[in-house]
């Protein structure tokens, strides 16, 4: 016995939208998320180009609550399906 599925216009013009938005909002993601890891290791990079001691650290810290920042954003951007 063969499973038959009907779907109205109305739902497959549904079907076919939220396929289309979540797959914009992967592809936004993932283009901030990549920026996002890029952006971090180039200022890595800067960062122990040429600071020591404690202002290695600060700059570390501000990095990383940068990074933080954009990362919470990107999630409430992915939950909220922007």
């Amino acid at each position: 016995m063969a499973l038959v599925f009907k779907f109205d216009p109305e739902q497959l013009q549904t079907l076919v939208t939220a396929i289309n938005s979540l797959s914009d909002n992967l592809a936004k993601w993932q283009g901030e998320q990549t920026g996002a890891i890029t952006q971090g290791f180039a200022d890595l990079v800067e960062t122990f180009g040429g600071i020591v001691g404690d202002d290695v650290q600060a700059r570390i810290d501000q990095l990383r609550d940068d990074v933080k920042t954009e990362a919470d954003a990107l999630e409430g951007s992915a939950q909220s399906g922007d």
